[in-house]
């Protein structure tokens, strides 16, 4: 787009206002858009999660609060690991599978 002397270069796969808003006109078009970026920005925190989550046990920038915790063996350490690592996985698990699609229904 250009006005004059001035220049302005958008990028509308990047910028998630640009992307909803050139969605079109339409409301229901726009929710759409903005549910996909959700969708999108979910996917990707899902993955990040469980990428840190399946670090050995043995990575200080994943385990190193259990590792600190004192008077924890090393055996109770590899445990508690198991544990918070299950139960990290079932939340991701839970979060990637909401039907962030029933979000385009309106009522009425």
């Amino acid at each position: 787009m250009k006005r004059g002397s001035f220049h302005i270069s958008i990028n509308y796969k990047s910028d998630p206002v640009v992307r909803v808003v050139a969605a079109g006109p339409n409301l229901a078009a726009q929710r759409t858009a903005a549910i996909d970026l959700l969708k999108e920005a979910l996917a990707q925190d899902v993955a990040a999660m469980r990428a840190v989550v399946r670090r050995p046990e043995s990575d200080p920038e994943a385990w190193g609060d259990i590792h600190a915790l004192p008077r924890l063996s090393v055996s109770g350490q590899k445990r508690l690991i198991g544990l918070v690592r299950a139960r990290i996985l079932e939340g991701e698990d839970r979060i990637a599978a909401q039907n962030l699609d029933r979000l385009t229904y309106t009522k009425g």
